[in-house]
């Protein structure tokens, strides 16, 4: 298949307009039509930029093989850093994207030995916490209350809580955890 009709074939599959892809990559939707009617070729940085909009790799839109693994650039070199590494040091933190994404999640695996938990932590003012226990068990304190997370189990929290947690269990507890 054509890079033209793979662009239209995948924008249409993901509901996105042409002009609202236009748009989102700065390029006229005039623009847009001729590359996906291959009229016209897109640079290296508009086609990373298509294909970022759509989620999609470039690969996959040029018809190679598709490894997966999409090369992320920072727009502005914004550093989140919402895991405190002094409030979290008994727990092993390994966050899933590059520090230096300007983006609205931060998403991390935290790994929790038995008998090992976090400092108490308070919350920025706005914002969402949301977590997907992997393995093991975690006890969990979000302002006044405690719960039990089970694995396999979800929980999500506003950011803006004073909250603390702690392997309570006998096993290795792993956690998917996403900070926006």
């Amino acid at each position: 298949m054509e890079l033209g009709s793979k662009i239209r074939e995948t924008r249409e599959q993901k509901g996105i307009t042409l002009r609202k892809l236009a748009k989102d990559i700065g390029v006229s939707p005039s623009f847009i039509s001729q590359v996906e009617q291959s009229k016209a070729q897109p640079s290296v940085d508009s086609l990373t930029q298509i294909a970022r909009t759509l989620g999609v790799s470039s690969s996959y839109l040029l018809g190679e093989e598709d490894t997966g693994i999409a090369l992320l650039k920072s727009a502005g070199g914004v550093v989140k850093n919402r895991f405190d590494p002094e409030k979290l040091a008994s727990v092993k933190l390994k966050r899933l994207l590059p520090e230096n994404i300007n983006n609205n999640i931060e998403p991390a695996l935290l790994v929790l030995e038995p008998g090992t938990g976090s400092a108490e932590i308070t919350g920025p003012s706005s914002g969402e916490e949301f977590l997907l226990l992997l393995d093991g068990q975690l006890d969990i304190k979000v302002n006044e209350n405690t719960y039990t997370i089970p694995n396999g189990q979800t929980f999500y929290f506003p950011a803006n809580s004073v909250y603390s947690f702690q392997n309570s269990g006998s096993e290795a507890a792993k956690v998917l955890w996403i900070k926006a």
